[in-house]
């Protein structure tokens, strides 16, 4: 198995990927040869899925949850998020510390350059914004109120952190017929 790590940082490899893929599927070695992993953006999921349409598969490897670190460690789930790094840090301050980091490096290297750009002091507030908010019905308004910023500004920043899965957007158990 050959592993290409941060895949989406060169394009041009996906059609290279694409010629040994068919070649080899002619030969008869079938499936599972290459292991591309990389930013969980939709700008790399556009570019492998033009390049490599019918030769890839996306699993989507989640966080850490209940069900796979016990129950006798949900509160501390609860706090320090389902990263590994930062559930198996040593300390509460080791982790927060983690945290910290990945929201404040996380927009220069993986957000697409040709994507909105998003100031990494704008995606904090609009983090812990959220982060106060979850478990409530969005309201894009009420953001923007927050932020000093317009709705769509809102809409357009929401969208680029579940591209990013960064977040999940859950729907609504019923609709508000009224």
């Amino acid at each position: 198995m050959v592993v290409l790590d941060e895949i989406q940082r060169t394009p041009e490899r996906f059609q290279a990927l694409r010629g040994v893929i068919d070649d080899g599927r002619r030969r008869g070695p079938g499936n599972g040869r290459f292991l591309t992993s990389g930013s969980a953006s939709a700008a790399f999921l556009g570019q492998s899925s033009e390049g490599l349409a019918g030769r890839i598969s996306y699993p989507e490897l989640s966080p850490l949850d209940i069900l796979k670190c016990g129950l006798s460690n949900q509160d501390r789930l609860w706090v320090r998020a389902g990263f590994p790094a930062s559930l198996l840090s040593q300390t509460d301050a080791d982790s927060f510390l983690w945290r910290e980091e990945i929201i404040r490096t996380y927009p220069g290297g993986e957000v697409p350059q040709p994507g909105p750009r998003i100031p990494p002091a704008a995606l904090r507030r609009f983090w812990t914004i959220l982060a106060r908010w979850q478990g409530q019905f969005f309201n894009a308004s009420r953001i923007a109120g927050a932020l000093s910023a317009h709705g769509r500004t809102v809409g357009r920043y929401l969208d680029l952190l579940a591209d990013l899965m960064l977040l999940l957007r859950l729907k609504a158990h019923a609709a508000n017929a009224g």
